[in-house]
């Protein structure tokens, strides 16, 4: 998950920030690791390799900016530009103005034998794992503002340790310093007081988001449930965008049906469990009503409803009667509320990007509509204040079963606080190194 590769990515660039003289360093790693008169070439190719990591973070720093904007496709004029967008457009200038080979997967995977670049190639792993999270919950624009934010932060202060370490590499032989960053230390001050204007505390449901690995196909000689369960895991791993509004009440009615199917299946079984399944098919009838409110013709979800529709054509060749195992219908509840916490998410974030719209009647006839007796003529408003539509307070009533969690996972608050320290420390007066 982002907060857990990008924990590590900072904790290793704090051990980084901490470490001075590293060209002694490097020497004395190289001299322990290989003995004999090929130091001079070893510390060559460590520099090159160090340069290498240095780019990969680099650019997962540009990507993160460009990918993980909540309004990606929008045009802004020169006047109109905030922070935000400043230090997108600088950190794609210092990317094209130094070209550097990406690590390969040996070189990230294989442990090196000097202190400092272990440290780099940690630093370049976690990255090259927190490009996935980019295209599967962090990206394409469905972040909340405040995460938004939150990861403009974790940028900024990622850009600025990789500044700090390229001033303190400048001495070592063959090392290239950064082009174009005249302008980079404005940018991410700029950044840093646009976060804090205008987020209070920072959003740590970003930390919770994270890229799922694809599920193992089903072989066609398995039990109908497994495909059952198949098909709803399929259906949560694809929601991790916003599905258009005719996509979503596709959705809500497979998920209703779905709901209905497993109630007959599960009252022999479990009847605690049936009553779950029967409140969640009136959740779901109860959405599919509020929706007609609504209105959205930009989104995805094509794939979503054809998994959801899988489900309930597999559901539906079980039959009522036909023994099912008791821990696979309480997989299929699990799956159930993972499904309803994801749908909940979308729908929050469709009208918080104003990719859905609140339906309203104006007092007066529509002469254009083509029917022989006119309707009310009709108009679509985003939605102005959050909350005040059916739709989404009976998604947070019934859908939402996980709370919004306010904290960090694991370590991710400690290392964060850490790595403010590591950016902002001194070095002590007389201090000194041991070779």
């Amino acid at each position: 998950m982002y907060g857990e590769n990008i924990g590590l990515l900072r904790t290793e660039l704090a051990h980084l920030l901490r470490q001075y003289h590293v060209s002694h360093r490097i020497d004395r790693d190289l001299a322990r690791a290989y003995p004999g008169p090929g130091v001079v070439d070893s510390r060559g190719e460590v520099v090159a390799l160090i340069r290498s990591y240095r780019h990969s973070v680099l650019n997962w720093c540009y990507q993160a900016m460009a990918h993980g904007d909540p309004n990606p496709k929008a045009e802004h004029s020169a006047n109109l530009l905030e922070p935000p967008d400043r230090l997108r457009q600088s950190l794609g200038r210092v990317v094209s103005k130094n070209p550097a080979p990406l690590p390969r997967l040996e070189q990230l995977t294989t442990p090196q034998p000097v202190a400092a670049l272990e440290s780099w190639r940690q630093a370049a792993k976690m990255t090259a794992l927190a490009e996935h999270d980019l295209g599967h919950g962090t990206g394409d624009g469905l972040l909340s503002h405040r995460e938004w934010l939150t990861l403009v932060g974790d940028v900024a202060d990622i850009t600025r340790a990789l500044l700090i370490l390229d001033k303190r590499y400048r001495h070592l032989p063959e090392w290239e310093t950064l082009r174009g960053i005249r302008l980079l230390d404005r940018y991410l001050d700029d950044c840093v007081v646009h976060v804090r204007e205008r987020s209070v505390k920072l959003d740590s449901n970003l930390d919770w988001r994270a890229w799922r690995p694809p599920d193992p196909e089903v072989p066609p000689s398995a039990e109908p449930i497994v495909h059952v369960i198949a098909a709803e895991r399929r259906l949560l791993n694809s929601l991790g965008s916003v599905p258009s509004m005719a996509n979503l009440r596709h959705l809500l009615t497979s998920q209703r049906e779905v709901s209905h199917l497993a109630v007959d299946r599960t009252r022999d079984h479990d009847r605690e469990l049936a009553n779950r399944f029967h409140r969640r098919e009136h959740a779901y009838g109860s959405l599919l009503r509020a929706s007609r409110t609504a209105a959205g013709l930009v989104g995805t979800g094509a794939e979503a409803t054809r998994h959801s529709a899988d489900a309930v054509n597999r559901l539906v060749s079980i039959s009522a009667v036909s023994p099912i195992p008791l821990g696979s219908l309480h997989e299929l509840d699990t799956l159930f509320r993972q499904v309803d916490n994801a749908l909940c998410a979308a729908i929050e974030e469709g009208f918080g990007a104003r990719l859905y719209f609140v339906r309203r009647a104006l007092p007066r006839i529509d002469p254009t509509d083509g029917h022989l007796t006119h309707q009310a003529r009709e108009l679509f408003d985003p939605l102005q204040r959050e909350g005040r539509t059916p739709l989404i307070t009976i998604a947070r009533r019934y859908l939402r079963t996980n709370p919004v969690r306010t904290a960090a996972p694991g370590s991710t608050a400690v290392t964060r606080a850490d790595f403010h320290a590591a950016i902002t420390q001194r070095r002590s007066r007389g201090s000194t190194i041991s070779l």
